[in-house]
């Protein structure tokens, strides 16, 4: 997968888990697992779960 086609894949399965299970309760495990992809590759393109939400909130801003 492409680096912008990683990041995507990552964010939507994020914002799914954060709507049903909150912020707090999900974890970088369940995104990766949601997301179908290893949970390295999910901090090679983001330093923390935080900047996942950060990240996702930056693209409604814009």
């Amino acid at each position: 997968m492409e680096a912008e086609k990683i990041k995507e894949t990552v964010k939507k399965a994020a914002k799914e888990l954060f709507r049903k299970y909150g912020y707090h309760k999900t974890s970088v495990n369940e995104i990766a697992k949601k997301a179908r992809i290893a949970k390295a590759t999910i901090y090679k393109y983001f330093e923390s779960k935080e900047q996942v939400l950060d990240s996702i909130l930056m693209d409604y801003l814009d």
